[in-house]
């Protein structure tokens, strides 16, 4: 069992060969020094398809397009959430770093519409306008 404020040491999913070559040094690492494993994915978006969405994210970021950003952006699609049979597929030799995994995640709670922690400010816009007709004007 994993307990709060217990440092975890952390597989992430990697696309092959990379995953081949760091996954079983962790999980060994893990497994000489006692320490519990857990396997994440670095999400960056929820679904497969949406990969090209935070290609355009990286690029606006950088106040430029999507081909001038390429150097900044995951030469990948692997970075969705996973469910978790892939998860279980994907750290199929350290099936404890998923239960682990699964232990810290029961400890969390994060509500989507109440949990971020910030509001977008109201934009200044003339009086005549609401802001979507402001943004449509200009």
């Amino acid at each position: 069992m994993v307990r709060a404020r217990l440092r975890v040491p952390e597989a992430s999913v990697q696309p092959p060969p990379r995953r081949h070559r760091t996954q079983p040094g962790l999980a060994r690492l893990a497994r000489d020094t006692g320490a519990p494993l857990a396997a994440t994915n670095n999400v960056h978006y929820h679904i497969y398809e949406r990969y090209r969405l935070q290609h355009a994210l990286v690029a606006a970021r950088r106040n430029t397009t999507v081909d001038q950003a390429l150097l900044f952006i995951r030469p990948n699609h692997h970075l969705h959430l996973k469910s978790s049979a892939e998860l279980r597929h994907l750290f199929r030799e350290c099936p404890e770093a998923v239960a682990n995994t699964l232990c810290i995640a029961e400890q969390c709670a994060f509500d989507l519409s109440t949990d971020l922690g910030y509001t977008l400010p109201e934009p200044a816009v003339p009086a005549d306008h609401a802001p979507e007709s402001y943004l449509r004007q200009l």
